[in-house]
């Protein structure tokens, strides 16, 4: 089982972000330059939510060694509400 990491997962996004940002200029039309542009925006706003939980986590790391302390950073761990708001359930499509 891998451990969610929040800050180690902000320059892995910033780097797609960074290539969509450079790649940008290749685009010959309206609805590519909408698609990279719709793209770096939800990048964004994952990058944004992974500082959230990189909050969360000092917090939680911060009660460790106490028996509700713990548990609540194995919980958290389990199911990071980044998880929550950035996979989507069920079977995922090419088209998605």
């Amino acid at each position: 089982m891998m451990t969610f990491n929040a800050q180690a997962l902000v320059p892995t996004i910033a780097g797609f972000r960074d290539e969509v940002l450079a790649n940008r200029t290749a685009c010959e039309t309206a609805l590519g330059l909408g698609l990279r542009d719709a793209l770096v925006a939800k990048l964004n706003e994952a990058i944004d939510a992974l500082h959230e939980e990189a909050e969360t986590e000092i917090r939680l790391a911060a009660r460790k060694g106490t028996e509700d302390g713990d548990f609540l950073y194995e919980t958290y761990h389990t199911c990071p509400t980044f998880e929550l708001l950035w996979t989507e359930r069920g079977p995922i499509s090419i088209l998605d």
